[in-house]
């Protein structure tokens, strides 16, 4: 062995040296054939560490590696060792053959030296355990590796037949020399591609192939998109900067273009210079993921990047790609964008990116030099009738996916639906939501498993008999056994047939989604249950009026005018680029304003919490519009909550209530005239907050005063002549109040106010009436004791004329009823004087309210 030493090369006898010091550091002592392999794994300058690269092997060991982190440590801070030291070490049975086979190699080959190419070699042949289990994990065949191996030997040795020195490889010992083999070798690489088997292991792995036969069996077809298509394709044929940037909003298809690019290239309908090309989607998540040590991850990129650039027909696609910005990037250590670069300029390797706008500005941007190796292209949202086209040509996909017939009603109402009331999502996404949702509801309703419980039964069967089985082995009751295993062999056939049936079973159609189905999933999506057709939504709307004057007492005229507004929005005829309605509210105090509001967001939108109030007097300067859409960036509270653009983002259907609106800074109206106008507004992190499904009302108590002043004479007008006089002075306090409005604010909000109402003053057998529709609403509360409140007509009088003020107008209603009657019931309550189930009417004494049992 001594005497071979001599005519080892230099990376020979550092791989040695590399595993003499493993094994140094190891607690046997003793070298085997893995440390000699770990050496060359060790040393990358030396040819066998190149064919291990080359063939995708090495990333396997160093998978392998990474559980034994002593040997990573040991290779990492490794010193030279001398001769003597390397002489005095033991070496192992395995590793002494793997020396002499690598001599023998060199000798049969008249080489005059034993290089690393002769020591893999050597490993190989005499099968040593660690290489074989890296090949077979790499999922390279040996006889390829072999072949492989031979390949790279041959061509090398064909360069340095010429070349003089025992010691030495050639071109170890001259630089220009290996520059030439390796270019050379690159060369012959070029060529000899399609009869040689090249694995990509880091492909592999990080990849999906979207060109594949596995991938391609579920794919979409895309509709349209041709003008996109050809740009890509252009980009893609350049000789640099061949790398295409799709831009466009989340969910207007952009991965969906590049799966179809995809399909295309299979189908052979592109152009002859794509035909041959793979489009490999890249898992960054997947390459960042189980990165411990410092320079993991540039590796792996840096191993994918090589493997491209050894399959010239690979395209690479990173959806997402401004996580590409940072990907993987540690102190001092650069970052995946910063390793593509210099390839993705230079044009070696082609990559298709897709990201959002806004995501491009935050990061593509700010990096110019990333920017510029890109090529951008703009896929804009398709429009509904191209939304149409786009579900008539995969509703066949879908249907047979969930064994469903999709009608065509269907897909127009899905189209229609979302574009009304999902305008925060993007066609043909949103459309394709509600088809997929749809029909899933249809197979959850009507499918049916026949034959699941025989199946489940079997299989609980099939268990229990492989426990009694192995107990009857353990107590060597064989023939009980043999009789087990007969029975499980008919169980299993029993399986199979059912499976079979099963599987006819769900190959049977179901149904037919019709468009009924797309309103319920839409109604479920929003949480709004006004989407209901046909004659009961019709008498619904017709009733509407009514149902708000059973609420809202002694305001005829002004319950009629929203009930129209609200009926022609929901009937499709009013402009659907705007809020459903834009209402005015002035009158007096307490007579029902904001009653009014909370009245239509029940009855139209079926929630009580579909009411948003903003108190304007909140905002009286004009730093605090900052309120309503979030402070603007650099300034304390940015990106924190605020009083609207939130809120109604989180509940766009809703009744927005702005009270005291003359109260407010002018600037405020000057963002609401977007909002009246197009029906949307931008919060201050620029996002769309959008109001076409609001009912927006504004109160003011302009005029309060001579309203008050005519309240205060109207309930006290009992004479035709009087109710005629009060009339008459209402109609010109109604139009001196109006001319004020005019004055007071800009004309152009007022013109984009879809009514001004005037809400007139109570009248005494409106406060009447008040009086006992609040009596009703405290019947309603005793109704779980079992009593019963009943009111007289003289103390609903007296409750009327008591609780009457020109100021609070039907406010003090309530308070009176709770001083009267609620705390007295209270007392005879707790006193045990009224009994469940008891009758308490409420009389007047004089001037006094009396309750009697």
């Amino acid at each position: 062995m001594l005497n071979s030493y001599d005519k080892f090369t230099t990376n020979f006898k550092k791989v040695i040296q590399r595993a003499a010091w493993v094994c140094l550091n190891d607690v046997k002592k003793v070298i085997t054939a893995e440390h000699l392999l770990l050496g060359i794994v060790s040393v990358p300058e030396s040819f066998a560490y190149t064919v291990l690269k080359k063939t995708g092997v090495l990333f396997a060991i160093e998978e392998q590696l990474k559980t034994a982190p002593s040997h990573i440590q040991y290779l990492r801070v490794s010193r030279d060792i001398t001769q003597g030291e390397i002489l005095h070490l033991s070496m192992d049975k395995d590793a002494i053959k793997v020396l002499e086979k690598a001599a023998d190699l060199a000798l049969s080959e008249e080489s005059s030296h034993i290089g690393t190419e002769h020591l893999l070699d050597a490993l190989l042949e005499l099968e040593t355990a660690a290489l074989l289990g890296a090949i077979e994990k790499s999922a390279v065949p040996v006889g390829e590796f072999k072949q492989s191996l031979q390949a790279r030997r041959r061509r090398v040795k064909a360069k340095t037949q010429t070349a003089l020195g025992a010691r030495e490889d050639p071109a170890e010992r001259d630089p220009a020399l290996r520059g030439e083999l390796l270019e050379e070798e690159n060369v012959v690489e070029k060529t000899i591609r399609k009869d040689e088997f090249i694995p990509t292991p880091a492909l592999d792995h990080f990849t999906v192939d979207l060109t594949g036969k596995k991938f391609q069996e579920r794919v979409r077809p895309v509709i349209g998109r041709e003008k996109e298509i050809e740009r890509i394709v252009h980009i893609l044929s350049r000789k640099e900067k061949n790398n295409p940037l799709l831009l466009g909003e989340p969910g207007v298809g952009k991965t969906a273009l590049v799966e179809g690019l995809a399909e295309r290239i299979v189908r052979g309908a592109v152009s002859p210079i794509l035909s041959c090309k793979r489009i490999m989607r890249l898992d960054l998540n997947a390459v960042v993921a189980g990165t411990i040590y410092r320079g993991e991850f540039e590796h792996r990129i840096k191993q994918i990047i090589d493997e491209v650039l050894t399959q010239d027909d690979v395209i690479l696609f990173i959806d997402e790609i401004h996580n590409l910005v940072g990907a993987g990037s540690a102190s001092g250590s650069l970052d995946a964008a910063n390793i593509l670069k210099p390839y993705l300029a230079r044009g070696e390797i082609s990559c298709i990116g897709a990201t959002t706008m806004a995501e491009y500005k935050a990061h593509f941007e700010n990096d110019a030099t990333l920017e510029r190796r890109f090529q951008t292209v703009a896929i804009e949202e398709p429009s509904a009738e191209q939304t149409v086209n786009i579900l008539l040509g995969i509703k066949e996909q879908l249907g047979a996916f969930h064994r469903v017939a999709i009608m065509d009603e269907a897909i127009t109402e899905a189209v229609t639906l979302s574009e009304r009331f999902l305008p925060h999502k993007f066609f043909p996404d949103k459309a394709i939501d509600l088809i997929d949702e749809a029909a899933s509801r249809v197979k959850v309703r009507l499918a049916k498993d026949t034959f699941g419980k025989e199946i489940r039964a079997a299989k609980d069967k099939l268990k229990k008999l492989g426990k009694n089985k192995e107990e009857t082995v353990r107590r060597e009751d064989f023939l009980r056994a043999v009789a087990i295993k007969d029975e499980e062999e008919k169980i299993i056939n029993l399986l199979k047939n059912l499976k079979e049936k099963r599987e006819k079973e769900t190959e049977t159609p179901l149904g037919s989604l019709v468009k009924d189905e797309i309103s319920q999933v839409v109604m479920d999506m929003i949480n709004v249950p006004f989407l209901e057709k046909g004659a009961a939504e019709n008498l619904r709307l017709l009733e509407l009026e009514n149902v708000l004057q059973k609420r809202v007492l002694g305001q005829t005229n002004a319950i009629k005018e929203i009930a129209r507004s609200i009926r022609r929005a929901q009937a499709g005829l009013s402009d659907p680029k705007r809020p459903l309605g834009s209402f005015i509210f002035l009158g007096p105090s307490g007579v029902g304003k904001t009653e009014t509001a909370k009245a239509i967001a029940e009855e139209i939108f079926k929630d009580r919490g579909a009411l948003i109030r903003i108190n304007m007097s909140e905002f009286q300067e004009g730093f605090n519009v900052s309120k309503l859409i979030g402070a603007p960036a650099g300034y304390v509270g940015y990106r924190e909550g605020n009083q609207l653009a939130d809120k109604v983002r989180q509940k766009p259907y809703c009744v927005v209530l702005f009270d005291e609106m003359e109260k407010a800074h002018p600037d405020v109206f000057n963002l609401l005239l977007q909002v009246l106008d197009d029906g949307y507004m931008q919060d201050s992190t620029g996002r769309h907050v959008n109001f076409k499904n609001t009912i927006i009302i504004f109160t003011s108590n302009i005029g309060l005063e001579r309203f008050n002043q005519v309240q205060q004479i109207g309930f006290a007008a009992r004479s035709v002549d009087q109710k005629h006089r009060l009339r008459d002075q209402f109609e010109m306090v109604k139009a001196n109040i109006l001319e004020e409005l005019h004055n007071s604010f800009r004309v152009e909000f007022l013109n984009r106010i879809d009514k001004i109402l005037v809400f007139e003053p109570l009248g005494e057998q409106t406060v009447r009436e008040i009086v006992k529709l609040n009596i009703a609403y405290l019947n309603s509360r005793l109704k779980e004791r079992g009593i019963t409140l009943t009111l007289s007509p003289g103390a609903q009088k007296l409750l009327a004329e008591d609780s009457f003020s020109p100021d609070d107008g039907a406010r003090s209603v309530r308070r009176l009823i709770q001083e009267k009657i609620e705390e007295p019931l209270v007392e005879k309550l707790l006193r045990g004087e009224v009994k469940e189930g008891g009758n308490i009417t409420i009389r007047t004494d004089g001037d006094r309210i009396r309750l009697r049992t």
